[in-house]
C-alpha cells in the first residue's frame, strides 16, 4: 500500500484555466505526467511550471533547420526557442519533430535548450534512465555568426557529455542528429 496520494487540481479564474496539476510532487527519474521521465525540478511554480519532463523515446532524427536569431541556451528557454525556430514549411527539422511529437495524449512538447539538454544527459543519461543512444542530440540554441565563425548550433553527445556547436563543422545544422522533444509542466 503507498502513502502517496495524487492531486488532481484546476485552477480557473474569469480567463479561464490558468493552471491544471495531475498530481503531488514529482522527483526526478519519475514518470511525468504524459508518460515521459522527468529530468528536472526548480523547486516551485514560476511562469506556468515547476518540472521538465523528457519523452521516452526519441521523436526522430533529423537536421536542424534554417538560421533563425534570438534563441538562448538556459533552463527554461527551450519552448521560446522551438517557438522561434518552428516553420510549417520547414518538413523534417529538429524543431517540426519536436512541435510535432505526441506523448500520453499531450501536445505541448519542444527542442530543449543547450542547458536543458545538458541536464537530460546528467539526470537521466548518466543514471541509465531513457533508453538514449550513445550519439549526438540537437539543443535549440544557436550561436549567431560574427566574422570569423560561420552560424552554429549547439548539440551534444550522450556517448560522452561533451556539448559542441561545430563552430569547427560549418555544415552541423545540415547533420542528422537525434531528436529528443521534452515538455515543462
Amino acid at each position: 500500500m503507498s502513502d502517496h496520494t495524487d492531486t488532481r487540481s484546476v485552477v480557473i479564474n474569469t480567463r479561464g484555466v490558468t493552471r491544471v496539476s495531475f498530481g503531488g510532487v514529482f522527483t526526478v527519474g519519475q514518470a511525468g505526467p504524459a508518460g515521459g521521465i522527468v529530468f528536472y525540478d526548480k523547486g516551485h511554480y514560476s511562469d506556468g511550471w515547476r518540472y521538465l519532463e523528457a519523452a521516452s523515446r526519441d521523436a526522430s532524427t533529423a537536421h536542424w533547420g534554417p538560421h533563425v536569431n534570438g534563441t538562448r541556451d538556459g533552463i527554461g528557454t527551450g519552448k521560446q526557442n522551438t517557438v522561434l525556430l518552428f516553420r510549417v514549411d520547414d518538413t523534417g527539422t529538429a524543431a517540426q519533430r519536436s512541435h510535432e511529437y505526441r506523448q500520453g495524449e499531450f501536445s505541448d512538447w519542444f527542442l530543449p535548450s543547450k542547458d536543458e539538454l545538458n541536464l537530460m544527459y546528467q539526470n537521466l543519461k548518466q543514471r541509465g534512465l531513457g533508453g538514449f543512444s550513445n550519439t549526438n542530440y540537437w539543443s535549440s540554441s544557436s550561436v549567431p555568426s560574427d566574422h570569423y565563425t560561420p552560424w552554429v548550433v549547439w548539440y551534444q553527445h550522450f556517448g560522452n557529455g561533451g556539448q559542441d556547436n561545430g563552430r569547427f563543422n560549418t555544415g552541423n545544422r545540415d547533420n542528422t542528429f537525434s531528436v529528443r522533444a521534452i515538455r515543462s509542466f
